[in-house]
């Protein structure tokens, strides 16, 4: 290797280093402060981890459980078991629940940088994509937050770059293998696309697979061994595999049949049956529902102006992806269909295969069941824009350098309004969303309720509970002894916690219709609760007293804390 060759390399380290240092730190800095709340899964995530770490269990006592039955959505176990050593080194706080996904949002960039390289075998293009997906706002909202994708992300596009390293380097199956299985324990949307993406890889691999036979069935022993434990779990508990499924899927609609007789009905009795029926049955109806929610995912709206519609990925007036991707997507995208290169053509279909669990679920557009189209987008607009400056380059002298630099302002404007939008007006404009202001009140009602016998509050945007376990550090044996958790799914597929030592529970605090008794702290959401109230309790005069608030940044009214006093 000469001198220059080896500066030029030094460089090139230099520069990746330089990135994943300023991607790690758009990810970190602020974590316990924005998002501006410990969203309620962040939260029961955070303290099933810190039970398990106490005690070997979950919150309800089950002994290192396979999925946690958190709210009755069945959590898979990874993001929890990740959190165990940050929780043990930093506390219970939002640092030690986010810090997994920070790392875990790094390393995509590492991992988007050589899965570049891996593809394209371009010096600069691993670099281009690297720094789209280290400023990418769909990337940051779900490293910023823990919420299962981030790390399940991590793991699939993992996979991906091992499994293409394997067909030049077949021991890396083994890793492929590892990565695929963590993505399975990590989210139950991976466990479609995972296998749906093996599937693809096997079939567009096949004459390379089958020269390395041995690496093969190894590979695959490995990733049984490592989901036996989930296997065996399954076997003994169903709702391990599916979840929350039952629920938000478009396959459990209990409205289908009426759907189908409404249809029929419009159709007129002037209408051929067997036309009816061929196009009214429930194949037909599912299949037209699925392809109708896959294309929401690549809807202009959802992807560059509006963002996800559903609480809590919404980024005020902005998308998931910066609108200046777009044109060299599209130039990416048509130059890989071109191109009949194997590794592209696994690229694409990861791409294209990424929307397919989210279009099963009744709730899309959604941003978080289709993470895994990051990647994809990622390197194939990275893919446009270093094959646009080369175009550009072999016709012209000084235009690719102009070009370049107006390209870097724009993507620089854009990334500082996302920036904008994210710190600034998030916090000001919708910070109910990430549940903002449960700290502030768990601190405020400690301060008090050594005064009262009982503190009713309110489940209103939000499980209340668990914002007291997580807060209070409270001492999950104590918990077990004295929670009264109703366990029956309600019609969304929720359990409740009614209550749990001296605090109970409500629905919904009305404050009309709710028992009013002396002795007792009462905490509402926003404006339950009113200012001004006299009655007669027992045959005595009480009237209401506002203890405390917790007021969003804009001053509204979050929370109020209040008893009844007698006059």
């Amino acid at each position: 290797m000469n001198k220059q060759s080896f500066s030029t390399n030094k460089s090139f380290k230099f520069f990746l280093i330089i990135i994943i240092i300023t991607a790690f730190f758009i990810r970190f800095a602020l974590i316990d402060k924005f998002p501006p709340g410990l969203y309620s899964d962040e939260t029961a995530l955070g303290y099933n981890s810190y039970s398990l770490l106490k005690s070997g269990r979950d919150e309800f006592g089950k002994s290192w459980p396979l999925s946690f039955e958190s709210f009755g959505d069945y959590k898979p176990p990874m993001s929890a078991w990740l959190m165990i050593p940050s929780i043990a080194v930093f506390g219970l706080n939002e640092l030690s629940v986010r810090l997994p996904s920070v790392i875990a949002g790094t390393l995509t960039v590492l991992i988007v940088f050589f899965l570049s390289k891996e593809i394209f075998n371009k010096k600069m293009l691993p670099f281009i994509a690297a720094i789209l997906i280290a400023i990418s706002p769909w990337s940051i909202l779900f490293s910023r937050s823990s919420m299962l994708v981030g790390t399940e992300v991590m793991f699939t596009s993992g996979a991906l770059l091992f499994f293409l390293i394997s067909i030049r380097r077949p021991i890396f199956l083994f890793l492929s293998s590892l990565c695929f299985a963590g993505a399975i324990y990590t989210y139950y949307g991976a466990r479609i696309t995972v296998v749906l993406l093996i599937l693809t890889l096997a079939l567009i691999f096949k004459k390379e697979l089958v020269k390395v036979k041995l690496y093969v069935i190894g590979s695959l022993a490995l990733g049984l061994i490592l989901l036996s434990p989930l296997i065996f779990g399954i076997a003994k508990d169903p709702l391990i595999l599916t979840g929350r499924a039952k629920t938000i899927s478009i396959f459990y609609d209990p409205g289908i049949k009426l759907k189908l007789w409404e249809a029929h009905t419009l159709d007129g009795q002037q209408f051929p049956v067997y036309l009816s029926r061929f196009f009214h049955n429930k194949p037909y109806f599912y299949a037209r529902d699925i392809v109708r929610r896959y294309l929401q995912h690549f809807s202009i709206d959802f992807l560059f102006l509006t963002g996800d519609p559903h609480p809590p990925f919404k980024i005020p007036n902005f998308g998931l992806i910066f609108v200046l991707d777009l044109p060299f997507f599209l130039y990416g995208l048509y130059l890989a269909i071109r191109n009949r290169n194997k590794k592209i053509m696994a690229l694409t279909s990861y791409f294209f295969i990424s929307p397919i669990a989210a279009s099963l679920t009744f709730i899309t557009p959604s941003a978080n069941r289709s993470f895994n189209m990051i990647i994809g987008w990622t390197i194939l607009a990275a893919f446009g824009i270093f094959s646009s400056i080369n175009y550009f380059r072999s016709r012209y002298n000084i235009l690719p350098k102009i070009s370049v630099g107006f390209l870097t302002l724009g993507y620089l404007l854009l990334f500082g309004t996302f920036l904008y939008r994210y710190f600034i007006s998030i916090p000001n404009t919708s910070p109910q969303i990430w549940h903002y202001g449960r700290k502030e009140l768990v601190s405020k009602i400690l301060m008090v309720e050594n005064n009262y016998s009982q503190v009713v509050m309110s489940n209103k945007e939000g499980p209340a509970y668990i914002w007291l376990l997580f807060y209070k550090q409270y001492d999950p044996q104590k918990y077990w002894s004295s929670a009264n958790v109703d366990h029956t799914p309600d019609n969304l597929g929720w359990i409740h916690v009614n209550s749990f030592d001296k605090y109970t529970f409500l629905e919904d605090l009305d404050w009309k219709n709710i028992e009013k008794k002396s002795g007792r702290l009462y905490v509402g959401y926003e404006e339950k609760i009113p200012e001004n109230w006299n009655g007669v309790i027992d045959g005595k005069m009480y009237k209401l007293v506002i203890d405390d608030r917790v007021l969003y940044p804009s001053g509204k009214t979050a929370f109020k804390i209040a008893h009844l006093s007698e006059k």
